[in-house]
């Protein structure tokens, strides 16, 4: 097996494992939907005067480090195959990276109807991006 295969099927498995998402639990905040695989917590935005990380601080199993856009968000528990550790930030349906600079300027918290963090099995439907978690941000529509 060259090294080129076993890369490959070390992929394959791990993928297989961020599926079946090993070793997730559940935990809530206001609502929540855990699964036998996955965990999805969401949070309402009812206080846009607070912070984007005021928010994130809030769900547990989410790390934030520093504060504005300089902070390092990660979500505990989650170790990815990418090497960034970083969760995947989604604002309505559109993949917007790992940069929470990018998203923190770009989010304005008026508009938000509320945040949802997913790991495990619920974040696997975004593939091996998914690796590090996701940070759904919706609008009000």
């Amino acid at each position: 097996m060259t090294c080129k295969e076993a890369y490959r099927y070390f992929l394959s498995i791990a993928c297989t494992l961020l599926i079946l998402g090993c070793g997730t639990s559940g935990n809530g905040v206001s609502s929540s939907s855990a699964g036998s695989t996955g965990t999805s917590n969401k949070i309402i935005v009812d206080n846009p005067t607070l912070d984007l990380t005021d928010y994130l601080r809030r769900v547990p199993g989410v790390s934030v480090a520093g504060s504005g856009p300089n902070a390092f968000i990660t979500i505990r528990g989650i170790n990815t195959l990418l090497g960034n550790p970083s969760p995947l930030f989604v604002v309505n349906g559109v993949r917007v990276g790992r940069n929470f600079s990018n998203v923190y300027n770009l989010v304005n918290l008026h508009d938000v109807s509320n945040i949802e963090v997913l790991k495990g099995a619920d974040a696997a439907f975004y593939g091996v991006e998914g690796g590090g978690g996701i940070i759904v941000i919706n609008s009000k529509m």
